[in-house]
């Protein structure tokens, strides 16, 4: 494999990002709401400025597609995420509190509905 091949490779490898659980993490993540100017793309309401949201990133476009918790939880198998709500991006910089509300919503709902399915 000469250089400008390998270095390609790694390239394609590194984009891909980790999977965990049949998740591509790099496409989700999680933070405070900046403003309350987002909408969330399952209900369509805004998300409240300093709320807990998810983003699915649209990978073509590279925006962030954002959701209330709730939202998210009840729609997570068809936005293709099947795993623990630690591995979401940006989840250590949340609050104790809110990073329990994410893994009792988001384990609850989603990694045990994924099993029941199995």
């Amino acid at each position: 494999m000469s250089v400008g091949t390998k270095a390609w490779f790694i390239r394609l490898m590194m984009d891909r990002g980790p999977i965990i659980d049949g998740t591509k993490i790099r496409q989700f993540r999680t933070e405070y709401a900046k403003s309350d100017k987002s909408k969330c793309r399952i209900c369509f309401s805004y998300i409240d400025q300093y709320e807990v949201r998810i983003s699915r990133i649209d990978e073509e476009r590279g925006i962030d597609r954002w959701h209330h918790v709730h939202c998210f939880s009840s729609e997570a198998r068809d936005l293709d995420f099947h795993t623990r709500a630690e591995n979401l991006q940006g989840f250590e910089f949340l609050s104790p509190c809110d990073q329990m509300m994410l893994i009792e919503e988001l384990d609850y709902r989603c990694v045990r509905s994924d099993m029941e399915s199995d």
